[in-house]
């Protein structure tokens, strides 16, 4: 491997960050030590004794949510050639079917598509969504990752966990809402594994896609969790998620909020994000009549 290429991949993570207006990243001694040995630099010794005593992590219990993992970096990609893409698809549904029979119908419609097999191959699995169909609250984000791939479901791994213990928080199970993603395939990178961020080209064909299943399901709020997915309901690339995030928008018809990808969370150590996060999700408990509690107002104060 070029030694090289690490660093290449740090640079094009940070690049990403900052695109989604991170500003700071925390590093541990060991990120650091990493980082020097890759410039040529000798290491630093460690202290004989840390200079402030570390938090205890019973600390962490006051958040409702989670406590931050270390994260999975995406896969560097350089330009991507999305030429190929067609242009997007035009979705009808038969007529006089139940939203059982509709959805199913979509997903066959999926499955037959040449673009999304082409992408698809002959292993991978369509994530095409899942939950309940009458569902108030749908939730949607960018693209399937190599974990949903392996598990065959929507939101797997930590990233499932996290929005898992935000809808307990709610007071809601996951059969409750409905997850699915404006993607139904994972962009491809150049090693076939890991993640990269999808292009309009690719976010476009597959919108038609997304827009059908909240047709069936006529839910009264969609949250949309990240900034690539609020790109692609809006169709406005300019749009920064931390700016956006907590603003109600209509798309479709539908009341849409924007917030934070669970992924964002599990990244980033401060409480801040987390507690906006909290916030958005108690928007949409008002904005469809669920009870709050004092506690639950209460989580991050």
């Amino acid at each position: 491997m070029d030694e090289t290429e690490p660093l290449q991949v740090l640079l094009t993570e940070l690049r990403r960050l900052r695109a989604e207006g991170v500003e700071t990243v925390p590093l541990s001694a060991e990120s650091v030590d990493i980082l020097r040995t890759l410039k040529g630099q000798p290491k630093i010794a460690a202290p004989s004794a840390p200079s402030a005593p570390v938090k205890p992590q019973a600390e962490y219990k006051r958040d409702p949510l989670v406590v931050p993992t270390e994260p999975k970096p995406r896969a560097p990609v350089g330009k991507v050639d999305d030429s190929a893409i067609p242009e997007p698809p035009k979705v009808n549904l038969p007529a006089g079917l139940n939203k059982s029979d509709q959805m199913a119908a979509l997903e066959g419609i999926v499955k037959a598509c040449p673009e999304c097999q082409r992408h698809l191959g002959k292993v991978k699995p369509l994530i095409f969504g899942a939950g309940n169909l009458d569902a108030e609250i749908v939730f949607v984000g960018e693209a399937p990752t190599e974990n949903d791939e392996y598990e065959n479901k929507s939101f797997s791994g930590e990233n499932g966990q996290l929005l898992e213990k935000a809808l307990k928080a709610m007071g809601l199970a996951c059969e409750n809402v409905y997850t699915t993603y404006v993607m139904k395939w994972r962009p491809e990178t150049p090693t076939g594994f890991g993640s990269r961020t999808p292009t309009p080209r690719e976010l476009a064909f597959c919108l038609p896609y997304l827009r059908a299943q909240l047709a069936v399901i006529k839910p009264k709020v969609v949250v949309v969790l990240g900034g690539t997915a609020l790109h692609a309901l809006t169709g406005d690339f300019t749009k920064r998620i931390t700016d956006e995030r907590g603003r109600w928008y209509t798309v479709e018809g539908l009341d849409v909020i924007a917030t934070f990808h669970p992924s964002y969370l599990l990244r980033n150590p401060s409480q801040t994000p987390k507690r906006h996060f909290w916030e958005d999700l108690l928007a949409v408990m008002e904005k469809t009549g669920m009870p709050i509690s004092e506690k639950q107002r209460g989580f991050f104060r």
